[in-house]
């Protein structure tokens, strides 16, 4: 990851984010799926035919009462009561046999299965038989006796019907119960899953937050350390300690890497310029400097000062060349009106002892004259 770009960085870091976002997300929807097909099967598959079963074995409650009534009718005499009483138990045996196809549908467990079919076989023969006998009983005119006889015959197997249905109707508690310890199980399962995922998200996301901020602060305080302290004391020079640093985050290919590098590069150019203005300042104008291109302000600026100064000393040699000529010229003509004066002062003094000469002749000649 060092050497990815910053965006590649913060992208990479993001997308392992949302990543752990979606795999949480596509989890939460996926269990929740689960549970939600998992409760539709426990409503449609356990827990409303628990209802078709309840109105089977209330059905068949009624069914028991109609047998009585049959009896009651017959020691009544009474056929209406007998004929209704008929009619009641054709539509209850249709209601079961809606119910018991319904339920029937939702079944799944073999064993279950192989009961329900001994049941209803037992009901759709013995339970129904014994109906139908009573019936014809009681409206042929039989004795009680006669009924009491039926009743006796089918009781054992239409009170097995009914334990069979009730054992069918367990397996169906049971198995919505199963259920329903498999919801809250599949529920704690899944809960606990995203926790996980949450947590170690979580971790990595701050993991890579701190990672990646560390990567990003700190060449670029490293940086900022050195700037400082070039614009408050002016001094560019690197230490040992600053060579290391930039050359362990230089190393690295993403923009501050680069960054550092070009940072490290163009300090270097500086000095390169401040070592030359020392040279040049020291009067050695000798020195090459080379420009690294036509937009290299500070090589030009550099190069064109060594040009000026190296042009303006020529003309300074040059008038100094002159002066010296000119000097020479005075100091001839002033040896010259020297020795002119010497020779002059020389005449002047044969001329002053010419006139002090002549001053005694004249001074002789007054005195000769005075005698």
């Amino acid at each position: 990851m060092k050497n990815m770009k910053v965006s590649a960085k913060l992208i990479l870091s993001f997308m392992i984010a949302i990543a752990f976002m979606a795999v949480v997300g596509i989890l939460g929807i996926v269990g929740m799926l689960q549970m939600d097909t998992a409760s539709t099967d426990m409503y449609e598959n356990q827990t409303t035919p628990l209802v078709y079963m309840s109105s089977v074995l209330e059905s068949l409650q009624k069914m028991r009462v109609s047998m009585r009534e049959y009896i009651i009718g017959v020691a009544t005499d009474d056929m209406k009561r007998i004929d209704d009483t008929y009619s009641s138990v054709m539509e209850v045996q249709r209601d079961i046999t809606q119910n018991l196809d319904a339920f029937y549908d939702t079944m799944v467990l073999k064993e279950a299965i192989q009961i329900f079919d001994d049941a209803r076989r037992l009901y759709d023969t013995r339970y129904k038989d014994c109906l139908k006998e009573l019936y014809e009983l009681a409206k042929s005119g039989a004795s009680l006796d006669d009924m009491d006889a039926v009743l006796d015959e089918y009781l054992d197997d239409n009170a097995r019907v009914t334990s069979e249905f009730e054992e069918v109707m367990a397996y169906k508690v049971t198995n919505a119960r199963d259920a329903s310890d498999e919801i809250a199980s599949m529920a704690q399962t899944l809960l606990t899953a995203i926790i996980i995922l949450l947590v170690v998200a979580v971790a990595v996301a701050l993991t890579l937050a701190i990672y990646i901020s560390g990567l990003i602060s700190k060449p670029i305080g490293a940086l900022t350390t050195f700037l400082k302290k070039a614009s408050s004391t002016g001094d560019i020079a690197l230490s040992q300690v600053d060579r290391d640093t930039i050359g362990r985050f230089a190393q690295a290919k993403d923009e501050i890497g680069q960054c550092i590098g070009a940072a490290a590069s163009f300090i270097s150019r500086i000095t390169q310029i401040a070592e030359e203005l020392d040279t040049v300042a020291n009067g050695d104008l000798t020195r090459e400097t080379k420009s690294l291109s036509d937009k290299d302000v500070m090589g030009i600026s550099l190069i064109n000062m060594v040009e000026g100064l190296n042009e303006m000393f020529g003309e300074i040699n040059s008038s100094t060349a002159q002066v010296s000529t000119g000097s020479k010229q005075v100091a001839d003509g002033a040896q010259a009106l020297a020795q002119g004066s010497t020779q002059q002062a020389a005449a002047v003094e044969q001329l002053s002892s010419s006139i002090s000469e002549i001053s005694e002749k004249t001074k002789v000649n007054s005195e000769m004259a005075d005698k």
